[in-house]
């Protein structure tokens, strides 16, 4: 019989042989694990935020490009975002599903960065793209 119980923030399962235990190493703390629940028989465990959807460009002038990305999920709102070009970070906010960038018609590429926060500070992993432009305003990311 297995019984597990949280000690110091750690999640502590018995009844697990050294065999197992070696076949199946622990691995490192998820920075965005919560127990929410804990009764005699359980332990409830939530993650969160979910990452950004994927990123896509909506438009693409010789000045900016405006770029979407679907939303992080968690129950425990607000969800934040923050959003980085090239390392810098150029907006932040509850209500942010699309960035437009400024450029100049030189611009040849740049690298955009979404990370999801929660009301716990919990973050995603950070998402990033990089959006590359020709001299006729074409996109990839």
């Amino acid at each position: 019989m297995k019984r597990a119980a949280v000690i110091g923030g750690i999640l502590v399962v018995l009844g697990v042989s050294a065999s197992m235990a070696i076949k199946n190493p622990v691995p490192n703390k998820p920075r965005n694990l919560a127990v929410t629940d804990v009764t005699s028989t359980s332990i409830k465990l939530m993650w969160g935020p979910s990452p950004p959807g994927p990123y896509k460009v909506v438009a693409n002038t010789a000045s900016s490009v405006t770029v979407t990305w679907g939303a992080a999920k968690d129950t425990r709102k607000p969800i934040t975002y923050t959003v980085r070009r090239n390392g810098a970070v150029v907006s932040t906010g509850q209500k942010l599903p699309s960035r437009k960038f400024s450029v100049t018609p030189t611009t040849k590429s740049f690298k955009i960065c979404v990370q999801a926060f929660n009301a716990l500070h919990q973050s995603s992993v950070n998402v990033c793209g990089s959006i590359f432009r020709s001299a006729t305003h074409k996109h990839t990311l």
